[in-house]
């Protein structure tokens, strides 16, 4: 039995890998990104005679399983601005947002650095924002 608990944007990817070699798979949600991909894992598994499930873990919304965006999400965005500017270290970090009733964040930091430089982080586990980074220098 193989745990696929990869980014979200690889669940089709690496389940059609595993169950391709005949493993069975248990998928964290979202099962993949659209439903041609989930038919392609349902398929695939079918043809390979493997099991196939979807693990619902509400990670993302339940705060005593240290859920919320920062923790999710936000970590990935903050690790590629401590990239860019050479694991320098912040003078400051602010972050706001909202609480969802659970009390999880969905949240936005601001990273300022020396010289007057800032990192503007946006990221949300209740809405779908463009994975982007923009990167200016004056």
């Amino acid at each position: 039995m193989v745990h696929v608990g990869v980014l979200h944007t690889e669940h089709w990817r690496v389940g059609l890998l595993f169950l391709k070699a005949g493993k069975n798979v248990l998928c964290e949600k979202p099962f993949a990104m659209n439903s041609r991909q989930v038919k392609d894992l349902v398929a695939t598994a079918k043809n390979n005679n493997v099991f196939l499930m979807e693990l619902h873990i509400p990670r993302s919304v339940e705060k005593e399983l240290g859920s919320g965006a920062l923790l999710d999400i936000g970590v990935y965005c903050l690790q590629f601005v401590l990239m860019v500017f050479n694991g320098e270290r912040s003078e400051s970090i602010q972050a706001t947002g909202v609480l969802l009733d659970s009390g999880v964040d969905e949240s936005v930091v601001v990273v300022k650095f020396s010289r007057n430089r800032v990192a503007f982080c946006t990221f949300s586990i209740a809405v779908r924002l463009p994975n982007d980074a923009v990167i200016c220098r004056h």
